[in-house]
């Protein structure tokens, strides 16, 4: 009875992971490690509180919320049950699909590396780990050594990386898996989207245009204590045929841009998403990582995201949560600021973390499970976008007009 039950939770997770790309990615899901037994876990509620919208239009920083209340919530809940295999993923549209407003999930203790930096001391940090990076590529000297060794002194000052005790989710839990798709998948869809307001006031969204167009967002769920926040981050907004929803078109520039080779440059007929192609097997690295800390992509969007909510949830344990390009993003943000990460379908997220120089913990580096295993990433082996195989002129995502190119991932794989 009990593998009957794994079973079916295994075939609602691949349907809820699958349903906001419509045809371009395939669902999949493998048999998660059973607990340690001396792995004490409990379970915790989390209930939708609101979405946060950060806009990249002219790096105008235009930071947007929306609270559900309790009407809200039960809409929600109706909607989920009502239509519970409905396959509309449009933005806004009132018969996209739901989940439940609430999810419970299974927790327990475990230890990850993080650091209480602000995020200007972030910056800074992340500054010197580029100019640590970029030295050792061109180091030809003792006085270059010097400067390397300094540089990497001062960044371990500056972070603070610690390694300490912390609530995190258990992805040994089959429920507690589909209960963060679930999650994820309501990221794409809002319940009528007409009560976005400015906190600070500083906007009037008939001014704004463009706003839905340019940016990314999050929907926030918190235990009724406020004691542990999971920011579920939308993904890409895209169909096969095209579709794609108020974001599909810089949801795509983002997609070419963190995952192909060299800015999407499949062939002479493929228009760049940035100029660092230089001929066959030539491209400008320098290039694509300036281009890739370009205020206009997600990455920085993801971290003001991030940053809103330490600042409206001071006291509490943030996770991350995403699927598709929002699983990368989450992945990232775990990577960069030491906090737990579920991602699920994830293009290959290793070589855009590693172009931008993300700082890692004193002996830290990028495919070290000990440092990332606060990160995880959940893809079927039979899915081209996180096997990396879904390239070539042929391949639909090439239809579609991706350059999915990378295969690797950040943390730990499931």
């Amino acid at each position: 009875m009990t593998s009957n039950k794994n079973l079916i939770l295994l075939a609602l997770v691949l349907i809820i992971a699958a349903a906001p790309t419509e045809s371009i990615q395939f669902p999949f899901f493998s048999n998660p490690q059973p607990s340690s037994p001396s792995a004490a876990t409990s379970s915790s509620l989390f209930q939708l509180q609101q979405a946060v919208h950060i806009t990249t239009y002219q790096d105008r920083r235009l930071h947007l919320r929306r609270i559900f209340n309790d009407t809200d919530r039960n809409t929600i809940d109706i909607r989920s049950k009502l239509s519970p295999l409905t396959t509309t993923r449009t933005d806004g549209n009132p018969n996209a699909r739901y989940y439940p407003s609430s999810h419970s999930l299974k927790i327990r203790k475990g230890k990850i590396w993080t650091h209480h930096a602000t995020l200007n001391q972030w910056k800074l940090a992340h500054q010197r780990q580029i100019l640590i990076d970029r030295s050792l590529r061109n180091l030809e000297d003792h006085h270059s050594q010097l400067l390397l060794n300094n540089n990497i002194t001062l960044l371990n000052s500056q972070l603070d990386w610690d390694e300490f005790e912390t609530v995190l989710p258990d992805v040994t839990d089959i429920e507690t898996l589909a209960s963060l798709a679930m999650m994820t998948n309501n990221a794409y869809t809002l319940p009528g989207d007409d009560r976005w307001y400015d906190p600070g006031g500083a906007w009037n969204l008939s001014d704004s245009f463009g706003w839905e167009e340019d940016g990314l967002r999050g929907h926030v769920f918190a235990t009724p204590d406020n004691s542990t926040v999971v920011i579920a981050i939308k993904g890409t907004s895209a169909g096969l045929l095209g579709n794609g929803g108020s974001t599909g078109v810089n949801d795509k520039l983002n997609d070419n841009l963190f995952f192909s080779c060299c800015c999407a440059r499949v062939s002479w007929s493929w228009s760049t998403v940035c100029d660092c192609y230089e001929g066959p097997n030539k491209c400008r690295e320098s290039c694509v990582e300036s281009a890739l800390a370009n205020k206009s992509v997600y990455f920085q969007a993801a971290v003001d995201l991030y940053d809103d909510m330490v600042r409206m949830y001071p006291h509490s344990q943030i996770w991350l949560a995403g699927h598709s390009l929002g699983a990368a993003l989450a992945g990232m943000i775990g990577v960069t600021f030491g906090v737990p990460a579920i991602g699920f379908e994830a293009p290959g997220d290793l070589l855009p973390a590693q172009r931008l120089h993300l700082p890692l913990p004193p002996g830290g580096r990028f495919g070290n499970d000990q440092e990332m295993s606060h990160v995880f990433q959940v893809f079927h082996t039979a899915d081209p976008i996180a096997m990396g195989t879904c390239n070539g002129a042929l391949s639909s995502c090439s239809v579609a007009g991706y350059a999915l190119e990378t295969r690797c991932h950040l943390g730990k794989s499931i």
